[in-house]
């Protein structure tokens, strides 16, 4: 089993790179190889896309050991220069690598031949249309294959016997701005006249056309029109746009063959496959008609009608299927024969009847049941008018013929007004299933209930090959212990959920795990899940087989028979199923994020209430039994004393003193514990506290002190504020006794409180001009058991401004300190609103 795995930037309708997908599934050799499609985005350096390097993880799984050989389509690689590419390939080393496009050196590739394509546009636009001023929008400076058609345009011009302007070329990117862009610089910048614009590829030249247009500009009357590559939009827009076709399935034909001969150890080659210019409106070609070479052009016929119509119609019949045949079908079938004998009797017998009408959508019905545009009928019918011209002998007779075909021109018309409706209700049903199957996957906050919801929505879209892989995430995963692995969300395999009752872990490495690795399709694409910048896992969708079964053009109810079966067969919507799967499977994440960091939660509350507890005990044992001993300690201590009164020396007294102040200093720092543990484990109910009845209580308690300081509090008007009164009252204590404490030798202490309201919080300052400290040490002075000052010098256990910011946080706000040595402290008090 070989498998080969191409790399694309992105996987959407309408693209070069699904033109690409196309060719490759249609160039597949037959056997047992297996063909992945890999959508990971351009390599690192999309500037429009900031989460680029998310989908880039998806090519992580390309490896030696999974995978034969490796195609790069360059648009992955059109962000970088050469060497970065080379670089960014290291990866693979030990992979046979082929590149379609513009390849680093030392790679295979096969790309179309720029030079040959881009010269058939530029010279038509000389020889057939006359253009002398041909601007060119040259793509970015740099890359090879811009390089190249940019070396075409110039060599086309001197050949054409024009000059080389270097005013009419611009560079830019291959995106619509660019072109956008390019118009501007011509026009606005340099102010140049020009009668055509070449853009380097067809988004490009869409760019040109809107800007133009928005100038009042018309094309290809004011200015002629033309791109590369032939996407779907370059026939979509009116005037068509004239392009060049790349041969992609001849491409990618090729780039299996040098992929075997890599493997066979032949050195690296380089293959280029000639692309075809497509001359359409936008360069001011009109819809091309007959071939003359293919009918010849006969003047009108001596013979009867009759008789010219029998001698002459099997001739007629076998150019015509000269033109059919490719196609698969035969001219008598395909109902050409039948549109031939109609027009014949509306001509000579000049009877009205549906029977052209009729045979017209048969034949129009069997191109596009080959899957042929419908304007491919115009070609045909051309033939047909030329030949039914040698009837004609008046004036008269050559208007009815005008009349017979301008009837046939209106019923392919009507065709295609059919099909674009058809196409309109496909889309609204693709519209309507996906946003069913979106809201069937939003509805599930676990893993398993997305993976029921994929098996359930999925066999909407005939989806008979699906797996969802998450990527390894940060952590262990819990008890199984799978931190580290892939793990499988969900697998479809062959149209049947296969439902795993545990998750499937695997080795991040593979691209699957053993037990999912048989498909039933040999076409694969693998796509990122991606959420923003969030990598969360891959997807491999199988490419849906099937048979095409069309009706029978002979079998009668052909009208309408390609419109079922479109509806029936709805083809996948590989990009909006991933990003419906990539929403919902991270909200998913978060969810069960959010519910894990609830348990643990929970859990972690659960033990804080031990904890608490603990600590409550703790108070009770430090309340109680660390005070019994302290209680003796004074008790014996004034026996001893008492006893020993008149006898004891001197030096024996002090040592009896230092004893009672240093129990006095452990009953202190107890109690300033126990103040701490009751701020920091409970409170008194919040109520409403009149602040300036409080301080004034305080100041009564500190009377003493005041007195024996000489000091002054002077209070402005207090509010009253929501808070617990026991700790408010804590607070105000400690600040206060602390500045008439710490106040300068021979100047007594003047405290001066203030309160303010500002606009969500109310500031409460403390001021002194006491001893002040260096103001590095603001953090320090609220630290447990911190002191900035000697024992002997200032009383304190170091716990009465940490018990101060303990009550400020308590009450939602905080506290900060400015001091200057010798000058004094303020200690600011913030209050959120809510507390007031």
């Amino acid at each position: 089993m070989k498998r080969i795995a191409i790399l694309l930037d992105y996987l959407y309708i309408a693209t070069y790179q699904q033109e690409v997908v196309e060719g490759a599934i249609a160039a597949l050799p037959d056997g047992d190889t297996e063909l992945y499609f890999f959508v990971g985005g351009p390599f690192y350096k999309d500037q429009f896309n900031p989460f680029v390097a998310a989908n880039n993880v998806v090519y992580e799984r390309i490896t030696k050991d999974v995978f034969d050989g490796i195609i790069v389509c360059s648009a992955v690689t059109n962000y970088l220069d050469l060497e970065e590419a080379s670089r960014a390939l290291e990866r693979y080393r030990g992979i046979p690598i082929v590149f379609i496009g513009n390849a680093p050196k030392g790679y295979s590739r096969v790309q179309t031949d720029n030079r040959i394509g881009m010269g058939g546009v530029v010279r038509h636009f000389i020889a057939d249309h006359g253009y002398r001023r041909i601007a060119f929008a040259a793509g970015k400076e740099g890359n090879t294959w811009a390089a190249e058609r940019f070396a075409a345009y110039r060599e086309e011009l001197e050949a054409g016997g024009l000059p080389f302007d270097p005013a009419l070329v611009v560079y830019g990117g291959f995106e619509t701005e660019h072109g956008i862009e390019a118009v501007r610089v011509l026009l606005d910048e340099r102010r140049v006249r020009f009668d055509a614009l070449i853009a380097c590829n067809d988004l490009v030249a869409l760019g040109v056309k809107i800007e133009l247009e928005k100038r009042g500009l018309t094309v290809p009357d004011d200015v002629a029109l033309a791109g590369y590559d032939d996407t779907v939009e370059a026939s979509c827009v009116i005037p068509t746009l004239t392009s060049v076709r790349p041969p992609y399935a001849v491409i990618a034909a090729k780039a299996f063959a040098l992929l075997e001969e890599l493997r066979a150890g032949l050195p690296p080659a380089v293959h280029y496959i000639p692309s075809v210019p497509v001359h359409r409106q936008s360069c001011g070609c009109l819809m091309r008609t007959a071939d003359d070479s293919l009918l010849a052009c006969r003047d009108a016929s001596d013979q009867s009608p009759a008789a010219y119509y029998a001698a002459y119609k099997n001739d007629c019949l076998r150019k015509l299927e000269a033109l059919v045949s490719p196609l698969g079908f035969d001219v008598r079938d395909s109902g050409c024969e039948a549109c031939l004998d109609s027009i014949f009797k509306l001509l000579t017998e000049r009877e009205e009847n549906a029977s052209l009408f009729v045979a017209v959508q048969k034949v129009v019905w069997m191109f596009l049941t080959h899957k042929m545009k419908v304007e491919s009928c115009h070609d045909l019918f051309s033939r047909v008018r030329r030949f039914f011209s040698a009837i004609c002998k008046t004036r008269s007779d050559m208007e009815r013929l005008e009349e017979i075909f301008h009837k046939v021109r209106v019923s392919i018309s009507d065709v295609q007004t059919i099909q674009n409706f058809q196409n309109l209700i496909l889309n609204w049903k693709q519209t309507d299933q996906v946003s069913q199957v979106s809201q069937d996957l939003f509805g599930t906050v676990e893993s398993t209930g997305l993976r029921e919801a994929i098996y359930r929505s999925f066999p909407v879209f005939n989806i008979r090959d699906f797996l969802f892989v998450e990527f390894p995430v940060a952590g262990p995963r819990g008890k199984d212990g799978h931190a580290g692995d892939a793990r499988v969300v969900a697998f479809i395999h062959a149209g049947t959920g296969e439902q795993h009752s545990e998750d499937v872990f695997f080795n991040p490495d593979r691209l699957f795990p053993d037990s999912t690795s048989a498909f039933s399709s040999r076409i694969r694409f693998v796509l990122p899940v991606t959420y923003g910048e969030n990598s969360l896992g891959f997807v491999i969708f199988g490419k849906i087989e099937r048979e095409k079964r069309f009706y029978d053009a002979r079998s009668g109810g052909l009208m309408g028979s390609p419109y079922y079966e479109k509806i029936e067969r709805l083809p996948p919507l590989y990009a909006p199923l991933t990003r419906e799967l990539a929403k919902t499977f991270y909200i998913n994440r978060l969810i069960m994020m959010r519910k894990s960091a609830e348990e643990s939660l929970q859990q972690t509350a659960g033990n804080l209430e031990i904890r608490n507890q603990e600590l409550e005990d703790f108070t009770r044992i430090a309340s109680h039994d660390l005070k019994e001993p302290l209680r003796k300690i004074f008790f014996f201590n004034e026996r001893l004393q008492s006893s020993l009164a008149g006898t004891i020396s001197p030096a024996e007294l002090k040592y009896s003193e230092g004893m009672q102040n240093a129990a006095l200093r452990m009953k202190s720092l107890i109690d300033g514990l126990l103040v701490y543990s009751r701020v920091s484990t409970s409170g008194e109910p919040v109520v409403l506290v009149d602040l300036s009845a409080l301080v004034a209580d305080v100041l009564v308690d500190l009377e003493i002190l005041l007195h024996e300081t000489r000091g002054k509090v002077e209070v402005d008007a207090l509010p009253k504020i929501s808070a617990d009164p026991l700790q408010m009252r804590e607070l105000f204590q400690n600040l206060i006794s602390n500045a008439l404490k710490y106040h300068r030798d021979k100047v007594p202490p003047v405290v001066e409180i203030k309160a303010e309201a500002k606009e969500d919080y109310l500031e409460i300052s403390v001021s002194d001009n006491g001893i002040g400290f260096e103001q590095q040490y603001e953090e320090k002075i609220f630290g447990l058991f911190q002191r900035l000052k000697a024992k002997s010098k200032s009383e304190g256990t170091g716990i009465g401004l940490t018990i101060c910011k303990k009550i400020v946080e308590k009450h939602g706000g905080s506290i900060k300190a400015f001091g200057e040595p010798g000058r004094g402290a303020t200690f600011v008090i913030r209050l959120p609103v809510r507390s007031v």
